[in-house]
């Protein structure tokens, strides 16, 4: 007589043994999964500052070089002839640094540019058209580096998630006293002997202004990292700002040329 084999399962310990694997192997995707999103997380928050920082170091450059396209004269703001290169905002700390950079307590600069052109930096006709004097003031506002244009009062965003802009004016003193290039001691040698902040620009030597040096400090607008990340960053002279939080930050620095200011 033929004998019929009896029908076997998994054991309990067969399916516990399964279990555990099956445990350990999704641990092993998640984690793979998150790792992968942290990178991810990383790669994007660093191509989007690089990008951007890219972008504002040309877009300042080819502004700030275009300073005095039209009768080269500096002045400084309150000045009692009408600026017609670079304007400072004030003479003093206090006037200079007017907005704070994120509704905090940072303040940051301010700067007005002036040349010949056909549009201002919102796009619009200067002179119907035809070449005429170009003013465009750049301040930040609530984290937004803005434009105001050759209009009062209407301006527009250039770069988002700015947290400090800061400025730097290099000058080519005449004796080493900041006098104008018109001194009996002139020794106005186009080369750039010094750097200071709008508030100490010696406005008695008006032709001395020779290039324009920015810091920028941008940072993502999404968490990049997991955890905290503690980090400090130093933009000319300014106090140090020290960051303790899961966002990352780019320090952009560059000095562009002054050619126009003589």
């Amino acid at each position: 007589m033929k004998m019929t084999k009896t029908q076997q399962g998994y054991t309990l310990i067969e399916l516990m043994i399964a279990g555990v694997l099956g445990i350990f192997l999704l641990g092993g995707a998640m984690q793979v999964f998150f790792s992968s999103s942290q990178t991810t997380s990383l790669q994007s928050a660093m191509a989007d500052l690089q990008e951007r920082s890219r972008f504002i170091s040309m877009y300042l450059n080819n502004e700030f070089e275009r300073a005095g396209w039209l009768e080269p004269v500096i002045a400084a703001a309150g000045a009692s002839t009408p600026p017609t290169a670079v304007t400072f905002s004030g003479t003093s700390e206090t006037a200079e640094d007017i907005l704070p950079c994120n509704g905090g307590s940072t303040m940051c600069d301010r700067i007005r540019i002036t040349y010949n052109g056909i549009r201002d930096c919102l796009g619009a006709q200067v002179n119907g058209g035809n070449i005429g004097v170009v003013t465009n003031t750049y301040f930040v506002q609530n984290g937004e580096l803005r434009c105001e244009g050759n209009t009062a009062g209407v301006n527009d965003v250039i770069l988002n998630n700015v947290v400090s802009f800061q400025l730097l004016y290099g000058l080519d003193d005449s004796d080493g006293q900041g006098l104008p290039y018109t001194s009996v001691n002139d020794n106005d040698d186009g080369l750039i002997d010094r750097y200071v902040e709008a508030f100490d620009f010696n406005t008695s030597g008006l032709e001395t202004l020779r290039a324009i040096r920015f810091a920028i400090l941008l940072e993502s607008p999404e968490n990049a990292f997991d955890e905290n990340t503690a980090s400090t960053f130093t933009l000319f002279n300014e106090t140090p700002l020290t960051f303790n939080d899961r966002q990352m930050r780019l320090l952009v620095s560059g000095t562009s040329i002054v050619a126009n200011g003589e």
